[in-house]
């Protein structure tokens, strides 16, 4: 048992040594794995808006970020992420927050590539709305989750005009689609009818080989 708390308080030290938000890794200490890798996503310069925009997914008509990804740009963990919205809960309305259904969670997975652990977690996630990340600025108490915050906010926007830019394009390819899943369904119905009305064939007519 000694041996297992010695162990434990070697990997707090390390996730110290190698995050600059000690706070996180008290209340973490259980985690410390999920708590380096997202303290060093949170230290990266490299992180551009660009980059938060491919993560914005839509479920239910609403775009949002998941949970996890969220918690990476933060440099918190997943859990950690939702305390705080679980105790600020007034914060969150079902439109700022809402819990992921089996089915949307497997849509998502199969989907992004960068969810695919959400897979193997035992709980289903969480998804925030734009109003939800500005609710969470105000509940994830770090210079770096209300920097990153802004530019969460940024790329909501960026996606927005981008779909409102884009609108006559997105209906025309929708319409597109609509009528190749139209033609292609009448083309089976087609073909099916013509099968049936074909004359069947009498086994005096098909020769040894096969042909007709």
């Amino acid at each position: 048992m000694a041996k297992k708390s010695k162990k434990k308080e070697d990997e707090t030290k390390k996730v110290v040594a190698k995050c600059n938000n000690p706070n996180e890794v008290v209340a973490n200490c259980d985690h410390p794995k999920e708590v380096i890798a997202n303290c060093e996503n949170s230290q990266e310069t490299t992180l551009s808006q660009y980059d938060i925009e491919k993560l914005i997914v839509t479920v239910r008509g609403e775009q949002v970020l998941i949970d996890q990804d969220i918690a990476r740009i933060y440099g918190v963990t997943t859990s950690r992420l939702n305390q705080q919205a679980k105790r600020n809960i007034a914060r969150f309305p079902e439109s700022f927050r809402f819990q992921l259904t089996k089915e949307e969670r497997d849509e998502v997975v199969a989907n992004c590539d960068n969810l695919r652990s959400l897979k193997f977690y035992p709980s289903l996630p969480y998804a925030y709305t734009e109003q939800g990340i500005g609710q969470l600025s105000t509940v994830v108490h770090s210079k770096i989750a209300i920097e990153r915050s802004i530019m969460i906010m940024n790329a909501f926007v960026a996606m927005r005009r981008f779909m409102v830019q884009n609108a006559g394009i997105l209906i025309r390819i929708a319409h597109l689609e609509k009528h190749q899943i139209e033609t292609d369904q009448k083309m089976d119905m087609l073909l099916d009818r013509m099968d049936k009305q074909a004359p069947k064939l009498l086994p005096e007519q098909i020769f040894a080989t096969g042909c007709v």
